[in-house]
């Protein structure tokens, strides 16, 4: 069952070993855009507050790295996402939904409404995603 977020809720993402969702510049880790990769447009996550422990645990988790988002600052790029002179204005409110799955019950999404057009327009929100994210678990050091 779908459970409304709050503000005050926090998501995470894991970035898999092996890709290249991030660079390193000096000694810290800089998250890409694509790290918000989605064939859907809506990048799936999970809520931390339902997640076993609320907290991801490496062992459980894989990943290079996790990053956290807080939904407040995931809403807060509602209409601040716009597309470019070359085509007609758009905006889109961003929000996160729980989107619950068998096997996951605390995944959820990050999307629009609008729903994000692919291209430019899904390109700049992940660059807002990107930009507004941080480590819950860095990833290992090169």
């Amino acid at each position: 069952m779908e459970e409304p977020l709050g503000d005050d809720d926090s998501v995470f993402r894991g970035l898999p070993v092996g890709t290249n969702h991030y660079e390193w510049k000096g000694e810290q880790a800089v998250v890409k855009q694509s790290a918000f990769n989605d064939r859907s447009n809506k990048p799936s996550v999970d809520v931390k507050r339902l997640s076993p422990g609320q907290e991801p645990r490496p062992e459980l988790h894989p990943h290079a790295g996790i990053l956290e988002l807080g939904v407040s600052a995931v809403r807060s790029l509602s209409g601040a996402v716009q597309t470019g002179l070359a085509e007609p204005p758009k905006s889109y409110a961003i929000d996160v939904a729980h989107r619950p799955e068998e096997t996951n019950l605390a995944h959820a999404q990050i999307e629009g409404q609008p729903e994000i057009e692919r291209g430019t327009h899904f390109k700049k929100v992940k660059i807002a995603l990107a930009r507004i994210s941080a480590w819950l678990i860095p990833p290992p050091a090169p």
